[in-house]
């Protein structure tokens, strides 16, 4: 694959790929969900600013355990 290939395939899955939010998230819950904001991060699927969006989303909806 080239990378002009690698590229457009990567800006296809990142247009397809979904991030649920939710109003409020369990200690255990978040730490879930941003594990799978790095992974996503990684892959190259979402943007280096959007995941520090989404954990700080994450953060401030965590209920104090």
């Amino acid at each position: 694959m080239s990378p002009r290939q690698a590229g457009a395939h990567r800006r296809h899955i990142a247009n397809h790929t979904r991030v649920v939010l939710k109003s409020s998230y369990t200690a255990r819950a978040a730490q879930r969900a941003k594990t799978e904001i790095v992974k996503l991060t990684e892959a190259g699927t979402i943007t280096v600013k959007s995941a520090a969006a989404y954990r700080a989303h994450i953060t401030k909806r965590t209920e104090a355990a």
